[in-house]
Order: C-alpha cells, then sequence, then structure tokens
C-alpha cells in the first residue's frame, strides 16, 4: 500500500495532527496498521476521492484534511482531489479553462504588441489561429511551427493576404 518510507512517514507526520481537537481519541497511524485490509482496499480503489474514508475518517476530517491524507496515500489523485477541492470550496469555473476568442485576441494585438500563447501541455493553438487566418484571406501552404509563431506576431503589420 504505502510504498517505500515517505508515504508512510507523510502517514506518522499527519498522525501528529491534533485528532482530538476533532473528539476523535485514537491515532491515524494506529488506525491505518489495526485496519490495514480497509485502507488497502480504499488505496486500491480507481477513484479513492470520491469514497467515503475507512474508520469513519470522512465524519470528522474537514475536506482539506481529506486531501491531507489523500495526498498521504495516493500521490496519483491529488490534482483530481484538488480539482474537487476547489469546485466545492470555490465553484466549477475556477478549474474550467477560458474559452479564447481568437479575433478579439486579433484585434488587440498590433505590430509591436505579438499575440504570445503559454500552452499548457496539451494546448494547441494551431487550428485556430489557422482558422482565423484563413478567415481574414491569408494562406497557409508549406508554413511551419516557427514562420507560424512569426507570422502570428505579424498578422497586424502588412503581411500580404
Amino acid at each position: 500500500m504505502l510504498t517505500g518510507t515517505a508515504g508512510w512517514e507523510c502517514v506518522i507526520l499527519s498522525a501528529s495532527c491534533n485528532l482530538k481537537a476533532h473528539g476523535v481519541p485514537r491515532s491515524l497511524a494506529n488506525d491505518v496498521e489495526g485496519n490495514e485490509e480497509a485502507w488497502r482496499t480504499y488505496y486500491d480503489l480507481e477513484e479513492p476521492e470520491l469514497e467515503p474514508m475507512p474508520c469513519g475518517y470522512d465524519s470528522f476530517l474537514s475536506e482539506f484534511e481529506k486531501l491531507c491524507l489523500l495526498r498521504c496515500l495516493r500521490m496519483d489523485r491529488v490534482t483530481v482531489g484538488i480539482t474537487r477541492f476547489v469546485i466545492g470550496a470555490m465553484g466549477e469555473k475556477y478549474v474550467q479553462p477560458p474559452v479564447l476568442e481568437y479575433r478579439a485576441i486579433y484585434k488587440q494585438s498590433t505590430e509591436t504588441t505579438p499575440i504570445v500563447f503559454v500552452l499548457s501541455p496539451g494546448a494547441d493553438p494551431a487550428f485556430d489561429v489557422f482558422k482565423l487566418g484563413e478567415e481574414m484571406g491569408f494562406r497557409w501552404a508549406g508554413l511551419g511551427t516557427v514562420t507560424l509563431l512569426l507570422l502570428c506576431a505579424r498578422m497586424g503589420s502588412g503581411v500580404q493576404r
């Protein structure tokens, strides 16, 4: 379940939290050791963040504390857990990527203020940029990525249409 010592050290550190403040006169580390099968079942779940935690921990831990415990047990699920935490605390609009209006972005650019795309993994604005260029009368035959970036920077400065 907990590979190496890092995960277990995280549980021990979490156990040092004052569970008595939650009215729980017991230790997280002892609960994990004493109920290994229940915790292993929780650990083996495909989406543990969607299921109740063993030993009743759902009933007295805050959402943030549950996220911290999830981090101790399943580091691979923390991103999903954080997303769910933000949705619960602030709303879904804070985790949704913005919808870009490329025409409006283009209108804000000039020959001295180019368009710069800061991309995250999986993001690719090329299709939308090509589409906007075609709508504006630009031809794209044989252009590579570097040319596309340079062209994006110069679209407002007299590029031949």
